[in-house]
């Protein structure tokens, strides 16, 4: 475990919540070390383009100390691992398909709410990436957010 100001990373495999992700895409392995490379270097450069929150899936800061530097640094640990899938971006318009790649990583995090019961709560975080050029960075962050299992 690699512990961290407000997080500790947890085995992904000591999980018993998955991620799905659909409609899934072939990929190989040479684009996901690639896919990889640029993600964990965006996290490393900050140059990336943040999830925006919704009520559906709201920030981790609401209810966890989980900030901007946390997210960075989990872009950087992010490897093979916990990669889930390649999936087809259903609201892509025009002839180019657009993709996302999809990733888990099992966390401990510690509650904003000091008053509960336990101080600590493991949460696998669901982070849905698409990687292409727009506002003279590379990555999109779409999704940044605790998993919500189907």
């Amino acid at each position: 475990m690699d512990a961290f100001d407000h997080f500790t990373v947890l085995r992904l495999s000591d999980c018993e919540e998955k991620i799905t992700a659909k409609p899934s895409v072939p990929w190989t392995k040479m684009e996901l070390m690639l896919v990889l490379n640029k993600i964990n270097t965006a996290g490393r450069t900050g140059e990336y383009i943040p999830a925006i929150a919704t009520d559906e899936n709201p920030p981790l800061n609401l209810s966890y100390l989980f900030d901007e530097e946390d997210e960075r640094t989990i872009l950087q640990l992010l490897s093979e691992e916990h990669f889930v899938d390649k999936i087809l971006d259903c609201n892509s318009k025009g002839s180019e398909k657009e993709y996302f790649f999809v990733f888990g990583i099992y966390v401990r995090l510690i509650r904003r709410e000091q008053d509960s019961e336990e101080l600590y709560e493991n949460v696998l975080i669901y982070i849905k990436i698409k990687i292409f050029y727009q506002d003279n960075k590379f990555i999109v962050v779409k999704s940044f957010h605790k998993n919500r299992p189907k």
